[in-house]
């Protein structure tokens, strides 16, 4: 990877601007993922997983902060 002038990075042939907001992309992402990883973890609950239901409520802690899940 290297940087231009222009503040954009260059990776593997795709340009990525450093002027949009990426950062609340990420965190929309990671919020989503979170959201899905904690709805496995509550039916892997309801059907008496537990270990399925704690990796997936310590995968949705790491990727965002849930009410809820703590």
């Amino acid at each position: 990877a290297y940087r231009s002038a222009n503040a954009t990075w260059h990776v593997l042939g795709y340009a990525f601007s450093t002027n949009e907001n990426l950062t609340g992309r990420c965190l929309q992402v990671n919020k989503d993922e979170a959201e899905r990883c904690r709805d496995i973890a509550a039916r892997a609950l309801q059907q008496g997983n537990h270990d399925k239901a704690i990796k997936f409520l310590k995968k949705s802690l790491s990727l965002y902060p849930l009410p809820g899940v703590e």
